[in-house]
C-alpha cells in the first residue's frame, strides 16, 4: 500500500476553501430546485447517492479536499463552481473518501479514461492523500472472472435496496504512490 501524504490547510486556506464549497452547495441546490420546479422531482441528492442532509458536508469537505491536493501539487486552484465536469485541480481530479482512512477511490464509468484520480481521505484541516491511477486502470476486468470489471460493485444498493449506485471502488493497496504523481504536462498529454 502507499504511504499517505499528509496535508494540513492553515486557516487562511480552510476560509478560502469553506466559501468555494459553500458556493458549489448553493449551486448545486439551485440546479436540483430549478429541475423540481419543472419535473416535480428533486433527484440531484438521490442521483449522487448521498441523502440530501448530507450533501452540505460534502460540497464543503470536498472543496477543502482539491485545495490540499493543490497545496501538494503547487497546482493553483480556483475552486471553479458550475463546471461539474472539469478537472478539479489542473489536470487532476480529486475524489475524497469521507469514511475514516480506510475509503476507496470510487470511479464511474462516465470518468475519462486517461484522467488522472487523487484519493483523499481525513476531514478539513486534516487530510491525507492516499495515492492516485489513471480512471482505466480502476475499469479493469478481472483476471479471474472474463467479463466482469475487477473493481465494480454496489455497496450503497446493498445498504439501500431501491437505490442502485454501482460504482468501481479502487482499493487504496492498488493505486500509485503520490511521490509518482505526473506532473501537470504528464497528466495533460494523454
Amino acid at each position: 500500500m502507499p504511504k499517505p501524504v499528509n496535508v494540513t490547510l492553515d486557516w487562511p486556506e480552510m476560509d478560502y476553501a469553506c466559501w468555494k464549497g459553500i458556493q458549489r452547495h448553493i449551486c448545486h441546490l439551485k440546479k436540483g430546485l430549478e429541475k423540481r420546479d419543472k419535473t416535480g422531482t428533486d433527484d440531484y441528492a438521490w442521483n449522487t447517492g448521498v441523502p440530501p442532509g448530507k450533501l452540505w458536508n460534502l460540497n464543503i469537505e470536498g472543496a477543502a479536499a482539491e485545495y490540499a491536493v493543490a497545496k501538494y501539487t503547487g497546482v493553483p486552484w480556483n475552486g471553479d463552481v458550475g463546471h461539474p465536469k472539469a478537472p478539479d485541480v489542473g489536470p487532476y481530479q480529486v475524489r475524497l473518501s469521507m469514511v475514516g482512512d480506510w475509503g476507496d477511490l470510487i470511479l464511474h464509468p462516465p470518468d475519462k479514461d486517461d484522467e488522472v484520480f487523487i484519493h483523499v481521505t481525513g476531514y478539513a484541516p486534516y487530510f491525507k492523500l492516499t495515492g492516485w491511477c489513471r480512471a482505466w486502470e480502476g475499469k479493469i476486468e478481472d483476471p479471474h472472472n472474463k467479463g466482469k470489471k475487477l473493481y465494480w460493485d454496489d455497496p450503497h444498493g446493498a445498504k439501500y435496496p431501491g437505490q442502485p449506485r454501482p460504482a468501481f471502488f479502487v482499493p487504496q493497496r492498488v493505486l500509485h504512490s503520490m511521490e509518482t504523481l505526473p506532473s501537470v504536462e504528464e497528466a495533460t498529454l494523454r
